[in-house]
């Protein structure tokens, strides 16, 4: 019963990759399908032989079966793969969109971190800002300055000074012209004489960044969702509880689908 059966659907994919995974799985579909048919038949009080015969009669010619099921095994190879190929492009991008600006921001606060304690150091021991200890003081600060609105110095023999102070009482500023942003986070320190006064820029502080790569993941996301209900439907295994767990799982869920598929078959 069993060797028409095979010979049958071995005709149908004589012209596919023989070593496809999903070929294999396409084949093995065909054949419970039609060992189903049979099964039915042979209830109904036909011969095995009788059975078989019946069951791939009505299935198709094989010629003109062979060549609707390579269109559509085309079709839905490049459509699934297109799928595949887009949401793993959004995936790449929305990675190095979000790597870009991890290493921006760490590159910020490093700076950030480097130009205020430098700052201190200098203004150790020191009890003014000499001509000579500003020029120091714009030199390095001029290259340091990534990802600061402004640092400023002032002269607080307080132990405990209010931040933020007002910047028309620093005796020193970098940038000179620098402003106070309200909406941009800010750090100080002292050391009994001097205080430091420094702010970052608004993309430091409010991680304009993830923004930027949450579109890529989004669309990621969808397109591999998508990616799942079509070859979970085309395997005729999409359900809702499938469905819901690609589009809440994504790619943890294809991988359970994928296991769960390799478990029935083996």
């Amino acid at each position: 019963m069993s060797n028409p059966i095979d010979r049958y659907i071995d005709s149908l994919y004589r012209d596919y990759d023989a070593g496809s995974a999903e070929l294999t799985e396409l084949k093995a579909e065909m054949k419970q399908h039609l060992l189903d048919a049979v099964r039915d038949l042979k209830a109904q009080g036909y011969t095995d032989e009788e059975s078989a015969k019946i069951a791939l009669d009505r299935f198709g010619d094989e010629d003109s079966l062979s060549a609707e099921l390579q269109a559509s095994f085309k079709l839905h190879r490049t459509f699934a793969r297109g799928l595949l190929y887009a949401s793993l492009v959004f995936a790449f991008i929305g990675i190095v969109v979000a790597g870009w600006f991890l290493q921006r921001d760490f590159h910020a606060s490093r700076e950030h971190s480097a130009l205020t304690l430098g700052i201190g150091t200098m203004l150790k021991e020191q009890t003014a800002i000499t001509p000579q200890l500003k020029e120091e003081l714009d030199s390095f600060a001029s290259q340091h300055m990534y990802g600061t609105r402004y640092i400023a110095v002032f002269q607080n023999p307080s132990n405990d000074p209010i931040f933020p102070q007002p910047l028309d009482r620093a005796v020193y500023i970098y940038p000179p012209d620098a402003t106070h942003d309200t909406e941009s986070g800010m750090g100080g320190g002292t050391d009994g004489y001097w205080s430091t006064q420094a702010q970052q820029e608004r993309f430091v502080t409010r991680g304009y960044g993830a923004g930027w790569s949450l579109p890529f993941f989004a669309a990621y996301w969808l397109l591999f969702a998508i990616w799942g209900f079509v070859n979970a439907y085309r395997e005729r295994r999409l359900t809702i509880i499938w469905g819901a767990a690609f589009a809440c799982l994504n790619v943890f869920a294809y991988l359970l689908f994928r296991i769960r598929r390799k478990w029935l078959y083996h």
